[in-house]
């Protein structure tokens, strides 16, 4: 199934940006800890379009989705997002997270 093929790929480039780049982060430094959390959000941001892409091709039906995946996934992304978006250290970036 195509959508089990772009689960395996998000997985996958999560993996590689976190042993390339996430891994030598200092989260208590705050750019650091601000490029850990919008990592961590691109790649749930990804799992999400993979698990129920946004659009389908009319002659495609949309895929099934298993149980509550789709909705615990975006509430972790907003919970997420909102962190980054209320912590006073994040501020001079957070135009980038919006």
């Amino acid at each position: 199934m195509l959508t089990s093929r772009f689960r395996l790929v998000v997985a996958g480039f999560r993996t590689s940006v976190l042993n390339k780049y996430l891994r030598h982060c200092d989260p208590g430094i705050p750019f650091h800890w601000f490029a850990i959390h919008v990592g961590d959000i691109m790649g749930d941001a990804m799992m999400l379009l993979a698990i129920r892409p946004m659009h389908v091709a009319r002659q495609i039906a949309a895929p099934q989705v298993d149980g509550p995946t789709v909705l615990s996934l975006s509430i972790e992304l907003l919970k997420k997002h909102r962190e980054i978006m209320t912590r006073p250290s994040t501020e001079p970036w957070r135009w980038f997270g919006t």
